[in-house]
């Protein structure tokens, strides 16, 4: 039986929520957690090799850009809630995922493609290195054991260096960065406390995260310049709903905090269909959500809001955005499902 790049990526997509419960456990469950945490971000390697080796499919260029951004939902809220990190740290970069995926959209509609810059591919190593890293420190309370992996992994990293300059007479660029990556987080644990270290580490993937979304925006100017204020308006009420989701997120009861994952799954998963739509079929059904759905949620959080308190309000709007976002999301994939099948 051959395994499929799409299938590892599947399992990794539907074992995500193992370790988001686990890691809000005790001491032995948040070890679990990370390790499946670490195992499933190495799958994103692995299903990689296998589509180059076996070549890649229609629905495989669906699927993982879904499972790297669903990744990303259930690492990020649990670093807010944990108290790991700020939310203005966790919800800049969720917040950064939607706004590029929805200026991709908008370059598929326009027949232009946003490749994916080199600081946008480190920006995805940081992001799965320096959150393993973070819960580490965090489960761990102690610098020394990642240290010692850290000063491993340069001595691993140099030894493959080293190969690489006597037998090829040259150095990949990736593994540079590996040794730059791996040197200054190993130089910020020796400079600064474990409390500061997870800032820091926190603080420089937001800062990479953010400033590889500028690129995309610098970019898509000329295009969005080209847009009417109606189309303008448009692109920013396609993204409103992830923005107040993550918004609100503090004011949340912990019990409704899964609701918020879902609701970003789903609208990230929302947001590739609709590109791979694009592509396949030129057309998607995206203006119902801007013309319909945020409009009546809206309507829906106002009205809870004037009579009811703010936290309730709060509840009738996860639930109402939930539901929402599912029909539109099935209503999606059945409006298109000549193209799933195909």
């Amino acid at each position: 039986m051959v395994i499929t790049a799409n299938q590892i990526t599947l399992i990794r997509i539907f074992l995500l929520p193992v370790p988001y419960y686990l890691i809000y456990g005790n001491d032995t469950q948040k070890f679990i957690a990370l390790f499946l945490f670490t195992l499933l971000g190495f799958t994103d390697y692995i299903d990689g090799v296998l589509a180059r080796k076996h070549g890649s499919t229609p629905l495989g260029a669906l699927l993982d850009p879904i499972a790297d951004k669903i990744f990303l939902a259930f690492t990020m809220i649990p670093m807010f809630e944990l108290g790991i990190l700020p939310i203005w740290m966790v919800g800049s970069i969720l917040i950064r995922e939607f706004v590029v995926t929805e200026l991709r959209r908008i370059s598929t509609t326009q027949n232009k493609e946003l490749k994916v810059s080199f600081l946008a591919k480190i920006k995805t190593t940081m992001q799965m290195a320096g959150m393993g890293f973070i819960f580490f420190l965090y489960i761990m309370q102690d610098k020394t054991y990642l240290l010692y992996a850290l000063i491993a992994g340069l001595v691993i990293i140099c030894c493959i260096f080293a190969y690489n300059l006597i037998k090829n007479k040259k150095i990949h660029e990736k593994l540079k960065y590996a040794l730059i990556l791996i040197v200054l987080s190993l130089g910020i644990l020796l400079i600064f406390d474990l409390k500061q270290s997870i800032f820091i580490y926190g603080f420089l993937i937001t800062l990479v995260t953010l400033a590889s979304g500028f690129q995309y925006v610098y970019h898509m100017l000329d295009i969005i310049k080209q847009k009417n204020m109606a189309d303008k308006i448009t692109l920013a009420l396609s993204i409103l709903i992830p923005v107040i989701v993550i918004s609100i997120t503090p004011y949340t009861p912990k019990y409704l905090m899964p609701l918020i994952i879902l609701i970003l799954v789903i609208e990230f998963s929302a947001q590739a269909i609709d590109i791979w739509i694009n592509k396949t079929l030129k057309k998607d059904i995206s203006w119902i959500k801007v013309s319909f759905i945020m409009p009546f949620l809206i309507a829906v959080f106002l009205i809870s809001y004037l009579f009811t308190e703010i936290k309730f309000a709060i509840k009738i709007f996860i639930v109402s955005t939930l539901i929402l976002v599912s029909i539109y999301t099935v209503i999606d994939v059945w409006w298109h499902r000549k193209a799933f099948i195909k």
